[in-house]
């Protein structure tokens, strides 16, 4: 289902079945900056050892400098394994959590990219335009925006005719 790992820790994906996307509408997820145990796993595409160290850290410290990346990264390995009740819950716990911009605007962006997942491509607009509100500088967000602005564009082309 993966095409690509970025360097700078985005994971792009385009979906191949029949509720996805080409592969010229990818989205990307996001890691945290935070440098956690199990974010490299996650980024190297070994999500279940990436999924087992966060966890274990999730069971030693409830520390949200430590929770709320860890959030973030669980949501990002859930939604690529395609586990979207897991998915769904870690992003959550993510934006509850964080409450600097830059780390929010991430685990929205991330949480919109699960909604287009869902099939709630509105739902995910609203999460990306949240997500690039909160940072501007965050291109990725941006990036996404664009294409599902797009997406959505095409939808109600679609249903119109």
């Amino acid at each position: 289902m993966f095409k690509h790992l970025f360097k700078n820790t985005t994971i792009a994906f385009s979906l191949t079945a029949a509720c996805y996307v080409q592969a010229n509408d990818n989205l990307e997820l996001k890691t945290s900056y935070q440098d956690v145990p199990g974010v490299r796993n996650i980024e190297a595409g070994q999500y279940q050892t990436g999924i087992q160290k966060l966890k274990t850290l999730l069971g030693n410290t409830r520390l949200p400098e430590l929770t709320a990346p860890a959030h973030i990264n669980l949501c990002v390995a859930y939604t690529a394994l395609g586990q979207i009740n897991n998915a769904e819950a870690f992003c959550d716990m993510a934006i509850k959590q964080h409450s600097s911009k830059r780390d929010l605007s991430i685990a929205y962006n991330n949480r919109g990219v699960l909604h287009y997942v869902q099939g709630k491509t509105e739902q995910g607009l609203k999460d990306m335009q949240i997500a690039t509100e909160l940072n501007p500088a965050n291109s990725l967000a941006v990036r996404n925006a664009i294409r599902l602005s797009g997406v959505e564009g095409m939808t109600q082309v679609i249903s119109s005719l």
